[in-house]
């Protein structure tokens, strides 16, 4: 059971830092568009977003949940596929923009990109960071266990 809670605790704080996320970009969205309010409906539809999204990013990161050995790369592209599949829903489904027009899926398939990228890269580079500090930690470590 403690497991269990914890978990909930867990994905609750990465839903709330993507609904965090997704109202920045709505935010910029609608201010770009010479808006100066951010529609109640709109936020609704995107904690839902966040919960199912950040379930979706559980089952392709998270360690030994339900994907028990995976690259980063097969893991990522678990996320995704099913990920944009669900954006693509929530776009139809709302009506977030004209669907009938091509430029727009171009920029929403653009803007995915480019925050999918900057967001890989913004974690590889962590996880590169983290591995210098814990190699140069394990360095320190053994050479103390050799004196």
């Amino acid at each position: 059971m403690k497991k269990f809670i914890s978990g909930v605790i867990t994905w609750k704080n990465y839903a709330c830092m993507m609904f965090t996320g997704c109202v920045c970009l709505y935010g910029a969205i609608t201010l770009a568009q010479g808006g100066d309010s951010l529609n109640i409906w709109v936020l609704l539809q995107l904690i839902i977003l966040s919960a199912l999204g950040t379930l979706i990013q559980g089952i392709a990161f998270y360690p030994g949940w339900v994907i028990k050995n995976a690259k980063y790369t097969t893991r990522l592209i678990i996320f995704i596929i099913p990920f944009l599949i669900l954006l693509t829903a929530f776009a139809l489904i709302f009506h977030w923009f004209p669907a009938d027009r091509m430029i727009n899926w171009v920029v929403f398939i653009g803007i995915f990109i480019a925050i999918t990228v900057v967001l890989t890269l913004s974690f590889e580079l962590a996880f590169r960071i983290t591995g210098k500090r814990y190699d140069g930690l394990l360095g320190q470590y053994k050479k103390r266990k050799k004196e």
